[in-house]
């Protein structure tokens, strides 16, 4: 009897050290598979910010002279098929809308370190106008005239061809970051939709109301 016990009192013990031995390797195989997967994504986070672009829009020239707006790239990548959002200004008074497009001279390609210029084109009620000078003046953080800050989404890729997002603000104070670059996901996504949605929605809402109202300034 007291054999059978004594292996019996073996046989539990064996089985507790098992269960130990079981216990600890399934947490050393998660701490390795966590660890694993961090360092992997540390990897990942250094290679994207080796070829991240940083676009910043710039003014040049002498105010109220030859002013202009100029894009650099002070990242660490090459970026290349910038994309600028529209500007809308919507005077209800006059009951005019505004546009201003904002686009890439030349090849839409930002080397490391290189800077273009930017073409603006201006429109009055859907027909090209000369007001670009006017619009970029009211964008100029130099300028210490109130304003309203208006927003910039700018969009463009790396070398791999990732899609990014940035939002720039501009007005009294300067042009600060509003959303650094990050990649296009379906939170910047909504974003983008939402604003041009928004932008689009507006314009077609006042030109329907005034139809059937006089400006209020001729």
């Amino acid at each position: 009897m007291n054999y059978i016990c004594f292996n019996l009192l073996n046989v539990n013990l064996c089985q507790s050290f098992n269960d130990w031995i079981s216990i600890v390797t399934i947490y050393s195989l998660l701490f390795t598979t966590i660890s694993g997967f961090q360092s992997v994504k540390k990897t990942s986070e250094a290679n994207e910010l080796s070829i991240l672009p940083l676009i910043v829009i710039k003014f040049v020239g002498k105010p109220m002279e030859n002013r202009s707006l100029m894009a650099k790239n002070i990242g660490n990548g090459s970026a290349y098929d910038l994309q600028i959002q529209k500007i809308v200004y919507i005077i209800t008074d006059i009951q005019y809308v505004w546009e201003l497009f904002i686009t890439l001279k030349g090849v839409n390609v930002l080397e490391v370190g290189e800077k273009k210029n930017l073409t603006c084109i201006a429109l009055q009620n859907s027909k090209v106008s000369d007001i670009k000078d006017f619009l970029i003046y009211h964008l100029d953080p130099i300028q210490e005239h109130e304003r309203t800050p208006m927003s910039l989404l700018l969009t463009f890729k790396n070398l791999k061809g990732d899609m990014y997002y940035s939002k720039l603000r501009t007005g009294k104070g300067g042009l600060t970051f509003l959303i650094s670059p990050r990649r296009l996901n379906f939170i910047g996504f909504i974003i983008i939709f939402g604003s041009n949605f928004i932008d689009n929605f507006l314009i077609f809402y006042h030109k329907f109301v005034w139809k059937f109202k006089k400006p209020y300034i001729k």
